[in-house]
């Protein structure tokens, strides 16, 4: 007979001074506190762009902005590493375990505020979106303007609804319905909202250094200003499947009550998620579906596991059913048969895309150092083997390594049936999906060798003051300032790299000719206003007259 040993191994610990972990309110209460800190930092910083002017259509223009940007981003990365050193220095636990949440929840803040801040230094003088009202830029102000004026969606458009029903919201809210404007703001505060909600995911799982490392860093390569909504739906896909198939798993020793609140939470969350992109579930419904075969408690608790999937699916289909119905009835019809660059690339490459790299490559993949594979994709192979090794037990290895496989699969049966079919399926677009996977496994081989070291016992340092000083709130700072200071440390390094990456991706969108990212946000500054005239910053002779009828009934 199989007897269900569940331990509860496959979970992050916290630390116990972690207030997250906490039972009841707290816990909330902390993780509104981290949200509300990280939110104000990256508010902070796009605010802060509105003061800058120059002239991005100028070379020097836009290395005076982008050292604008940097300049309170510096300043308050290293007021943050000091105050962590002060407190750990002068502070109790309590407090420092305070400092150290809110140091990281402001670091999320702060890396994806530099981004849209620097991205509206880039447009700044034209109150166009990037791209203007081109390609995917045209058809998202043109569907919100619908909706605003109480015509909804096509049937047909395959575009997911609620980035569109919220620009027509934010349209109608402060541009008097004029979507085309509305555009450009709504993806600065998407941008900018990306670092915090990131963090704040994988704080559900993770401590709150951790939840910097493996949820944020892998953002790094995957910051879309363009349509930024898509991608910040895979940030949030990936934690949300961690979170169920750990409740899966839980569900033969929790009680009924708590597992139909948490179906119901979860199922809000990936509904909400589905509305927002939904690429990201067909490429990995069938190793969701293989996973939840197989971690199903057929014999240890079948009910209670049937009442978690069922409260979700329940929830899930109120929010996001009509529209999974559409996209499943018009799967036939609707095909991409959209011919680009990616779709002529090998397709094991993955590690870069020619959109959105910095300078201009000789050659298109890059040379790769190791049979024609790069030292970047040999780094995320070997973190791949190390976190399944040593972590293959956990939720969240199992969750991530089982989309990066099932995108892999995807992508290579509609890249096979590419030349048949005459259609592309977006298997380009995976590319996102299995690259982000990887760098969270590769964040998880760190944490799992981390913690592996530190089950290896070494000798105190002050065994005679910390055995003097035990008991008392005196010893507790005595113990605290001996500890090295390793997450002012950690602090100092991930702020410097979000520093340098937030700068050379908003470096990427500032205006020119040339590759995409400068391209699209010189067409914002080259289409004429509403009124005619063209952007401050453009000669009146390089203005393009595009047509946008959904906005001709706001000219002036």
């Amino acid at each position: 007979m199989t007897t269900l040993n569940w331990r509860p191994r496959n979970l992050i610990r916290r630390d116990p001074g972690d207030q997250a972990a906490a039972p009841g309110g707290r816990r909330w209460v902390g993780l509104l506190a981290e949200a509300g800190v990280a939110m104000t930092a990256a508010a902070l910083l796009l605010l802060y762009s509105a003061t800058i002017h120059v002239n991005p259509m100028k070379r020097p223009g836009q290395v005076s902005g982008l050292a604008a940007m940097l300049l309170p981003f510096m300043v308050i990365a290293i007021a943050i590493v000091v105050a962590v050193l002060l407190v750990q220095r002068f502070g109790r636990p309590v407090h420092y375990t305070w400092a150290v949440r809110l140091a990281c929840a402001a670091t999320a803040g702060l890396f994806t505020g530099l981004i849209a801040g620097g991205v509206a230094v880039a447009l700044h003088g034209t109150p166009w979106p990037i791209n203007g009202v081109i390609s995917d830029s045209s058809v998202i102000q043109k569907y919100a303007h619908s909706v605003a004026t109480g015509h909804g969606i096509p049937d047909d458009s395959g575009y997911p609804p609620l980035y569109i029903y919220l620009l027509a919201a934010w349209a109608k809210l402060f541009y008097n319905g004029n979507t085309g404007y509305a555009l450009k703001t709504l993806s600065l505060v998407t941008v900018a909202l990306i670092g915090p909600l990131a963090y704040l995911m994988w704080r559900t799982i993770l401590r709150p250094v951790w939840a910097l490392i493996i949820g944020v860093v892998p953002t790094l390569p995957l910051i879309d200003p363009y349509k930024p909504y898509g991608n910040l739906s895979l940030f949030i896909f990936i934690p949300a499947l961690a979170l169920l198939l750990s409740a899966l798993r839980r569900s033969p020793v929790t009680e009924p009550r708590r597992l139909i609140a948490v179906g119901a939470g979860l199922g809000l969350l990936i509904g909400l998620d589905f509305l927002l992109y939904s690429g990201w579930f067909v490429w990995s419904a069938a190793g969701m579906v293989v996973l939840t075969l197989a971690y199903f408690p057929w014999k240890a608790g079948p009910k209670r596991a049937l009442i978690l999937l069922g409260s979700t699916a329940f929830v899930f289909l109120a929010v996001a059913g009509w529209t999974l119905s559409k996209l499943l009835l018009m799967s036939t019809d609707n095909v991409d048969r959209y011919m680009y660059v990616d779709t002529d690339t090998d397709p094991g490459y993955f590690s870069i895309w020619l959109w959105v790299q910095n300078g201009k490559p000789d050659q298109w993949p890059p040379l790769g150092e190791l049979g024609g594979v790069g030292l970047f994709a040999i780094l995320l192979a070997i973190g791949l083997g190390v976190s399944l090794i040593l972590g293959a037990r956990r939720s969240v290895v199992i969750v991530a390594a089982t989309c990066m496989a099932s995108a892999w699969v995807m992508r290579l049966w509609y890249a096979s049936h590419m030349y048949r079919d005459n259609a592309v399926q977006l298997w380009p677009r995976t590319s996102w999906q299995i690259m982000y996977c990887l760098l969270v496994l590769c964040g998880f081989s760190i944490y799992l060798g981390v913690q592996r070291l530190k089950r290896i016992k070494l000798p105190k340092l002050t065994p005679a003051a910390s055995s003097a000083s035990a008991g008392t709130a005196g010893g507790a700072r005595s113990g605290l300032r001996a500890r090295l200071p390793l997450h002012a440390g950690v602090l100092a390094c991930l702020l410097l790299l979000f520093g340098m990456s937030g700068s050379a991706i908003a470096n990427k969108y500032m205006p020119g000719p040339g590759l995409y990212p400068a391209y699209r946000s010189m067409l914002a500054h080259i289409t004429p206003k509403l009124d005619g005239k063209c952007p401050a910053y453009t000669n009146p002779k390089a203005c393009v007259p595009r047509k946008h009828p959904w906005l001709d009934h706001l000219k002036k």
